[in-house]
């Protein structure tokens, strides 16, 4: 149980760090197959990352992109059941912004809701709360790690 319900701050924090941390993890392991699929060498592979890939002018996006034409082309079997992983690429992606950069919600309903369930704000053209309870947030971890084991393989 990732929401514990003795201090809100802290479970935030706690989650907020999981999935951040697991995200990264994720996206380093794109990186070493875009890497490994452009250059031969491993150092050439480090050069590749530390002056491309690890920029950000190469957003998570983008390289999700080039991942899925270099299956298309070198491993079309695995490509075919890219769908899933294609989309728990977007979704990963999604919630790990939301994760990185919405407000925790500590008004009066969210105390209410808490620990069943936590908020974070977005304020962007609107103020809109998306709500989290335990049960979400595993599906969204197994998500990642799904990821990161299909693209391990690799």
């Amino acid at each position: 149980m990732l929401i514990k319900g003795k201090n809100l701050i802290e479970d935030v924090s706690m989650i907020r760090g999981f999935i951040i941390t697991d995200t990264i993890q994720l996206e380093r392991t794109i990186d070493d197959i875009l890497a490994r699929y452009f250059c031969d060498t491993r150092k050439r592979q480090n050069d590749l990352k530390e002056m491309f890939l690890s920029t950000e002018k190469m957003s998570f996006e983008m390289k999700r992109q080039v991942l899925k034409v270099i299956l298309e082309r070198v491993m079309p079997d695995f490509e075919k059941s890219f769908e899933t992983l294609n989309k728990y690429l977007i979704a990963v992606m999604e919630q790990r912004n939301i994760f990185a950069h919405y407000e925790l919600d500590v008004s009066k309903v969210a105390m209410k809701k808490y620990p069943k369930e936590i908020g974070l704000v977005k304020y962007k053209n609107e103020t809109r709360t998306i709500w989290y309870t335990n049960k979400l947030i595993q599906e969204h971890i197994i998500k990642i790690t799904y990821c990161i084991d299909a693209l391990s393989t690799i």
